[in-house]
Order: C-alpha cells, then sequence, then structure tokens
C-alpha cells in the first residue's frame, strides 16, 4: 500500500464495506453498548484509521444524526464538523494545525502504547455561520475484540 501525504497523522482508510464489517463485530458486544448508550458524555468507537465504527447516543446526538450507522466511516472532526477537518484532502488528523489536536493526540498515543491515555482538545466548529469552540477531556483505551484492536474514545465536554 502506498503511503498517502499528509501534514500530521495518517491520512489511510478503509473502504465502507470493511467499516461495515467492523461495526458487525462492534454490535457483537450486546452487553456493552448498551451501558455506552445511556452514559451522558459521547463515546466513539474508532478502528485503527479512526474511522468511527461505533458512536453513542450522545454522540450521535450532538451531530444531529439520527443514527451513529449514518456517520460510519468518517473520522470525529468530520462528524463534529471541526473546522480544520476539511483542510486537507484527507480530513480529520491529517491537516497542519491537527498536530496540536488534544483529540488525535490522545489516540494517537494510546494506538503507539496501547495503554489508555488522557488528553485535552479544543475544537473549534461552525454554528450559526460563528466559530465556537468547544473544550473536552479525553479517554481513549484499546478494544481489543477477536483479532482488531480498536480505540473507545470518550469526549467529555468541559464547561467554563
Amino acid at each position: 500500500m502506498t503511503e498517502l501525504e499528509t501534514h500530521f497523522a495518517p491520512a489511510e482508510r478503509l473502504e465502507i464495506d470493511d467499516v461495515y464489517l467492523q461495526t458487525i463485530k462492534i454490535l457483537g458486544l450486546r452487553k456493552v453498548l448498551p451501558v455506552l448508550n445511556v452514559l451522558p458524555n459521547m463515546v466513539v468507537i474508532v478502528n485503527k484509521q479512526r474511522q468511527v465504527v461505533f458512536a453513542n447516543y450522545a454522540f450521535t446526538k450532538m451531530i444531529g444524526k439520527k443514527r451513529f450507522e449514518d456517520g460510519l466511516g468518517q473520522r470525529p472532526g468530520e462528524l463534529i464538523d471541526c473546522i480544520h477537518a476539511h483542510d486537507h484532502i484527507y480530513g480529520c488528523g491529517t491537516a497542519e494545525d491537527c498536530r496540536y489536536c488534544g483529540a488525535v493526540l490522545t489516540v494517537l498515543k494510546t494506538q503507539e502504547t496501547g495503554e489508555t491515555q488522557e488528553g485535552e482538545a479544543i475544537l473549534t466548529i461552525m454554528r450559526n455561520k460563528k466559530h465556537v469552540s468547544l473544550k473536552f477531556g479525553i479517554i481513549a483505551n484499546p478494544l481489543p475484540i477477536e483479532d482488531q484492536v480498536f480505540y473507545l474514545v470518550v469526549m467529555i465536554e468541559i464547561k467554563d
């Protein structure tokens, strides 16, 4: 596979059919998903390529979707509408400014160490044609399922 040019995080993505297969594995966690869905914090499960394979109700509601499946294969910043998510052709995590994003840094550190990592992120999004900054505490944890490792990412909004 040819490595795609990026300003920060790896750009590679899986095809949507492969993402669907990963989501089926996640949906097999029948005892865990109901717990994730009742949490007030936003939770996503991403694959190695940082693509969303599951999002809980809180995250789905925040991004204005009716079902988490409507955002499959995208990266969290793309779904949240981070202003930098589309600065680079390969999306969230690949632009120059992404190197300062606490969310992608936390996930990458978890991928590197295989251990739980915590960080903070300030994401600037567009709401009603204005820039709005949202501050989050980020917790990322490896989630091995069968022969793959996914990453559970919890986003806790910090109100000023």
